[in-house]
Formats: C-alpha cells, structure tokens, sequence
C-alpha cells in the first residue's frame, strides 16, 4: 500500500467516516455525531418556522408604507374615552421649524373631534416610555395646554412621533416630547 493511501485510510477512520460513528445509542462519546446533525437540522428547522410566524404576526400588527417600511400611529384619547388610532402618515403635513408635522389640529379632527370644536379642547401629552411634560418643573404651568392655547402651533413629526412646537411660542424643552403616544384632549366642564 502507498503511503497516500495509508494516510487517507487512517485519517478516514480517524474521523469516523466509514462507518464508526455513533452508535451507542445516542451518547456522544467523540466521535462523529450523526444526532447533533439531525439536532441542528430540527432547530434550524423549527427557529425558521418560528421567525416566519413571528414576522407574520408583526406585519400584520403594523400598517407597512409604500417603501416597506411602518407607518406610526398615534392614540388620541378624546375625554377619557377609548382611544382612537391615527396613523400620521395619512394626516397632510404642515412645516414647523423646518420639520414637516402632521399638526395638533388635525390629528384632533382625524380622531373625530368637530373642526369647529378643536379650540375647545385642552391637550395633555404622554411619551411611549411614560413621560409627561407635566412632571418636569418647567412644564408644570404648561400643560395641560389650554384650551384655544396654540394647538394650532404645534404637531407630531410622523416619521419618529415626536412633538414640535413653533419657536414663537418659546416653549421648555420637556414640551418637544419625543415619541409621543397618547394626546389627550379634554372639553373642560
């Protein structure tokens, strides 16, 4: 026998490709394991039909865009009533400090508040982490923003939800909530 051979003989039963693999029942004793084969086979197999299901259920709990991506929502809660989802890209946008938003107004009127009403209502605002404006001490005066008090001048950006105002109204920096969530609108009395 050449030495070729003989190299690739003993190198091949080294690593048990002829037949001397595992066959104790299951036990991994170092050689080759035809059970971890079959285990990363049903693992592969099962996170593949896990991740579709997974990514199935998210699309279908978010509205996509044209491009792919999703599209944020808002809850406006309109007198302690249940809220009512706006999605923000379906608001026509009006530009803010150089910002397009979709404005206070009217997200309050696409959440089924009368044009002629929107004046009326005080505006209380909640970030997806859970902060209000009206924890911060500069902002406690603030909000909830009064009635007829410049809900005109503000609005949603509706590519990241966060909460612009006009530079004319010198707001604090804890009334530009990032992440808005909740607008909360309350017809006082």
């Amino acid at each position: 026998m050449t030495k070729a051979l003989w190299t690739i003989l003993v190198l091949g039963l080294a690593l048990g490709t002829f037949g001397c693999g595992d066959d104790d029942g299951g036990e991994n004793d170092g050689g080759a394991d035809t059970d971890a084969d079959t285990d990363t086979d049903t693992d592969a197999d099962t996170d593949a039909d896990t991740d579709t299901d997974t990514d199935a259920d998210t699309d279908a709990d978010t509205d996509a865009d044209a491009d792919g991506g999703t599209e944020l929502t808002l809850d406006v809660v309109v007198n302690g009533a249940d809220a009512v989802v706006v999605t923000l890209a379906e608001i026509g946008t009006s530009t803010i400090d150089s910002i397009d938003v979709a404005l206070l107004t009217d997200i309050m009127i696409e959440a089924g508040i009368a044009e002629g009403d929107v004046g009326t209502f005080s505006l209380d605002f909640q970030a997806g982490d859970g902060f209000n404006p009206e924890e911060s001490g500069n902002c406690a005066d603030i909000v909830p923003l009064a009635a007829d008090g410049n809900s005109d001048l503000g609005g949603v950006d509706p590519t990241n939800r966060d909460l612009v105002w006009d530079p004319s109204l010198d707001f604090p920096g804890c009334m530009g909530v990032g992440d808005l969530a909740i607008l909360f609108c309350n017809q006082p009395g």
